[in-house]
Order: C-alpha cells, then structure tokens, then sequence
C-alpha cells in the first residue's frame, strides 16, 4: 500500500510521520499514533510562534530531499512516481477544464485556448527537466500538525514522488494563503531553504536558478489548486471549504 511504503521510507529517514501500530490488509485497515488535531495553520495568528514553526517545516523540506537517494536504493513507489511532463500539462488541463469550464462555464476563443495551452505546456516541460528530488506532493499548513509534545509531525504523505526542488517550498508558502507573503518574504524562505540544502550536504544550487524555478512552479502548483477547488466547489459542492481560495 502506498502510505505504508512511503510511511517506512520516511520513519528510515527519520522524518516525523505518524507510527504504525498495525495493519490488516484484508480488512483496509491501518492502525497508527494519534497526532491530535492542531494543524499548523492554527498558530498562525502568533507570529513569533509561526516564524519559528516555519522555519521547522522548511528545514523538513530538505529533510525530505536527502531522502531521495533513500528511495531509489529501497525501490519505494515514490522513486517510481514522478512530476514528469506528462502529470504537470495533466494537472495543468485539470485547471483548464474545472475553472474555466465547471465553474465558470465559460468558452474561450479558439484562438484564446491555443495560446493559454502553448504557455502552460512551456511552463511543464521546462519544469519537468529540472533535476528531481523526493518531494511530499501536498506539503502545506493543513498537512503539518503539531503533536502533543509540541513537535512538528508530517502526514498525508501517501502521494510522494520525484519533482522539482522548488515544489514542496511552494505548496508551503503559497497554498491556501489568503493574502500572499511579499517577495521580500520569499526570498527570505528561499536562501533559508538553499541553506539548509547545504548543511545536509546536498548538492549546491545557484539562488537565481531557483529563483525562477520557484516562480514557474508558483504558476504550476497555484493553478493546479485552482483547478482543484475549482472542481470541489462547483462538481463537489464543497464550496464553503474551497471557493474562498480561488481568487487568492
């Protein structure tokens, strides 16, 4: 089962997912540790609080890169998965259909749709060929909690996979945020980030070359949400939880 496998490959590597008590694979059934019910996102609201539990979240970020090696040597299914072409435009048509289709009902021009999908296929194969690391795949505030001793702890982990470097940092800082953190800000989270990449001895990359790694998968990542609740507010009927995020 997916979560089992990327659950032992994090456990290996020492990242702070829930315990497994036990399984019963006939039944569906996996017992783990109770975690509680604070999500980070609930701390928001302290800012000294936040910044020092931000700062734990990114330095798990690259906590999770040095996996990857980990993953290859173990044949995990996340080695196997990856954010090639193929699943960023798929992602990417997913926002095309529900936002522009499901929830707005709207036709674009013939003409209109052929230019908005040459860009978007630009953004995914130049995004595809920068250098894959092991990235959570939905790694934001709703994803982190805080456990009973205060720690930070990872879940919804399932979905691992080999991505871009930039993929992880940008669903932290930037899903789900009602009012966006400044650039000044990002910039900040960035070289932290890049600097905590190195105290792991992972391989060095240029802060420029990021810098624009991060704001192709700022387009990527911030349109495949939109698709997403998009989907969930108008097929799902889930807007009460969704549709405030859209617009952001």
């Amino acid at each position: 089962h997916p979560y089992l496998d990327v659950t032992r490959l994090f456990l290996d590597c020492d990242i702070p997912v829930p315990e497994i008590y036990a399984v019963d694979g006939n039944a569906g059934i996996i017992v783990q540790e109770d975690l509680g019910d604070r999500q980070l996102f609930q701390i928001y609201d302290d800012e000294e609080l936040c910044d020092e539990y931000k700062e734990k979240a990114i330095a798990l970020i690259a906590k999770i890169q040095n996996a990857t090696n980990r993953a290859y040597e173990t044949h995990s299914i996340a080695s196997r998965l990856a954010f090639d072409e193929a699943k960023l435009s798929w992602e990417l048509d997913f926002f095309f259909d529900h936002y522009f289709g499901s929830l707005r009902g709207e036709r674009l021009r013939h003409a209109e749709v052929a230019e908005l999908k040459a860009e978007l296929n630009d953004i995914a194969a130049e995004l595809s060929n920068a250098p894959r690391v092991l990235c959570h795949r939905d790694y934001h505030a709703s994803n982190l909690m805080i456990d009973h001793q205060k720690r930070l702890r990872v879940v919804d982990h399932q979905d691992a996979r080999m991505g871009p470097a930039s993929y992880d940092l940008v669903s932290f800082l930037l899903d789900r945020q009602s009012c966006p953190p400044s650039l000044a800000e990002l910039r900040g989270h960035r070289l932290f980030f890049l600097e905590q990449r190195r105290l792991l001895g992972l391989s060095a990359i240029d802060p420029d070359d990021f810098a624009l790694e991060f704001r192709l998968m700022t387009i990527q990542r911030g349109l495949k949400a939109t698709g997403t609740f998009s989907y969930q507010t108008a097929v799902c009927g889930r807007g009460a939880v969704y549709q405030n995020f859209i617009q952001p």
